[in-house]
């Protein structure tokens, strides 16, 4: 039985697209060079800004997102994952635009909080864009569960610390010391589980406080080596 090819729908941003890419990697259970799952990554950085058409109105990413997605198709991909949880408030759209299945980040990520987590709140660390159209919190209701929203000022703090990682910060993060209070303050609220809900997030997970962090690249990648490797 041969492996399917995984496409992924990338460049939002360019560093989380490869990061995702090395998870897969890591994740497949291989012993050598032909036991790894093909990969068609399509780093596209064009797409415009998902926040800024979500918040500002400005041009919408949906026709380049849908271009992209038929470009993997037709490159041989037999399913399609996307390394940005905003870019999912146009799920519908791209689904449509190809004739192969699409993963979905958010249903996912919700079904390891739900499968893992019976109780206690969880904290969403994601761009100001997908709290206000409430990706997260419309699938967390889908399974009566509720999820914490940060307030307007720790919001903005989160802001800066994604614009910081998309400019290539990372360990010298403008936003770290900051994002860390906000996570050390609702922890000791009780709120000690806390969800990278913007995939610039989760590169900062490791230098951020101890805490139970819940990972959507993580499980994306996790999800599309079993797709990978499920029968046609």
């Amino acid at each position: 039985m041969e492996d399917k090819t995984i496409g992924i729908l990338g460049g939002m941003g360019p560093l989380t697209t490869i990061t995702l890419a090395e998870k897969i990697i890591e994740k497949t259970p291989a012993k050598n060079d032909q036991e790894h799952l093909r990969m068609i990554i399509y780093n596209n950085a064009k797409i415009p800004s998902r926040i800024d058409s979500i918040i500002k109105n400005s041009e919408s990413p949906q026709l380049e997102l849908e271009k992209s997605a038929q470009i993997l198709e037709k490159a041989g991909a037999d399913f399609i994952i996307i390394p940005c949880n905003t870019a999912h408030y146009w799920y519908k759209d791209i689904c449509l635009s190809v004739k192969i299945p699409v993963l979905n980040i958010i249903e996912e990520t919700t079904k390891y909080v739900v499968n893992h987590f019976q109780s206690g709140s969880v904290l969403l660390l994601g761009t100001e864009a997908s709290i206000k159209v409430g990706l997260y919190e419309k699938e967390f209701h889908k399974h009566n569960r509720e999820i914490t929203i940060p307030n307007q000022d720790e919001q903005e703090v989160i802001n800066l610390a994604i614009n910081e990682v998309k400019a290539g910060q990372v360990v010298g993060n403008k936003a770290i010391q900051d994002m860390a209070n906000i996570i050390e303050k609702y922890n000791r609220n009780g709120t000690r589980t806390i969800i990278a809900g913007c995939t610039e997030i989760s590169i900062l997970l490791p230098h951020l406080p101890s805490c139970e962090k819940i990972d959507p690249l993580e499980i994306l990648a996790e999800r599309a080596v079993k797709e990978a490797k499920m029968k046609r």
